[in-house]
């Protein structure tokens, strides 16, 4: 059996059909708003699949869960329209709950194979000091259920198999891929705003400082940046010995 060698380092910009994993509401945004941004208008499909609809992101104990989903939501939809998403979905499992990563990894299964994409976008669940469970479970189940996509007798009530998609890990302490913002930052930016829940007084000083500082660290001080980390799903399983190859290209 022959093997393209380009399979093993996927191109992002040549993707059509993108799908993207997000614990919460405004997660995807935070860690890929501009990249997504850039993709939708460059023609591809993107749809957003939240896992939980954040009902228990706040610090108000006066809210309630049921209002705080219905809140989120529309802010989630309002956010994605800025960074020009196709479809957003919810599958309303509950926030902060400590998931069950086969019942995730079942869920996330059904949408890959609903919607055959080229790429999954998902949190990078071995980002080593992550705290929150759901960000681990949805990780791990989605790097799960990537694997499980092509194969026919795994999963058979989530729907038929499909080619498995590469995968793209945002909120990654080891980037391959670093995307050069630009004019998407500021959709980024107006995406993240649409989340008042979470940023009543708008976006907090402390994080664009924090941004910027990550950008400084990725190649250098010459504007925004996401850093992501893009693996082949022929890596995805058993391929210890093979590092996934840096990309000097800023993502041009």
């Amino acid at each position: 059996m022959s093997i393209d060698p380009g399979a093993l380092h996927p191109d992002l910009w040549a993707a059509k059909r993108i799908l993207v994993i997000a614990p919460h509401p405004d997660d995807a945004t935070i860690g890929a708003g501009a990249t997504l941004a850039r993709l939708a208008a460059g023609g591809a499909r993107v749809v957003v699949v939240n896992v939980t609809s954040g009902d228990r992101g706040t610090v108000d104990p006066a809210m309630e869960p049921e209002r705080l989903a219905e809140i989120r939501q529309a802010e989630e939809r309002l956010a994605c329209q800025h960074l020009g998403v196709t479809e957003v979905r919810f599958l309303g499992l509950p926030d902060f709950s400590w998931l069950d990563e086969r019942q995730v990894a079942l869920a996330l299964l059904g949408q890959i194979r609903q919607e055959a994409p080229d790429a999954l976008f998902f949190p990078d669940p071995w980002l080593p000091d992550e705290g929150h469970p759901d960000h681990r479970t949805v990780g791990m189940g989605a790097a799960a259920a990537l694997v499980a996509a092509g194969l026919p007798l795994v999963g058979a009530e989530a729907g038929q198999a499909v080619p498995s998609p590469f995968a793209v890990m945002y909120a990654t302490s080891r980037p391959n891929l670093y995307v050069a913002a630009g004019p998407f930052w500021d959709t980024k930016l107006r995406a993240l705003r649409a989340h008042e829940s979470q940023f009543p007084g708008g976006l907090p000083d402390l994080l664009m400082a924090y941004w910027a500082e990550q950008s400084a660290q990725w190649k250098g001080g010459d504007g925004p940046k996401e850093a992501l980390r893009l693996v082949s799903a022929l890596l995805m399983h058993m391929a210890p010995q093979i590092e996934v190859r840096k990309d000097d290209r800023d993502g041009d």
